[in-house]
């Protein structure tokens, strides 16, 4: 009777047994899975930081562009300033020479 329980028990543990490793492998099979997820989430993080980097420089060179631009800008304007300044200069010396002209006569 004592030897009936004692294999009764070891089935029951042999079932027990080969429940859990059962379990473990399904548990196994989900961690490969999120390793992959992971690895995965990895590459992208890796892709998403060369893409900024990329960006960034991008940026860093139309940045350097649009300096140029308003250098270029500020000199055409202070070309334009100097052109109107010109051009009231000759209208006041020519203004002066046809009053000295109207004088002569």
């Amino acid at each position: 009777m004592l030897l009936e329980r004692t294999k009764a028990q070891n089935e029951s543990l042999a079932k027990d047994v080969e429940h859990f490793k059962s379990v473990l492998e399904e548990e196994k099979a989900q961690n490969r899975i999120m390793i992959k997820r992971v690895e995965a989430s990895e590459e992208e993080i890796e892709s998403l930081k060369l893409r900024l980097v990329l960006s960034n420089t991008i940026c860093a060179e139309q940045l350097e562009k649009i300096k140029e631009l308003e250098t270029s800008l500020s000199n055409k304007d202070a070309s334009i300033e100097k052109l109107k300044q010109d051009k009231e200069s000759i209208k006041s010396n020519y203004s002066s020479l046809v009053k000295l002209a109207h004088l002569e006569k």
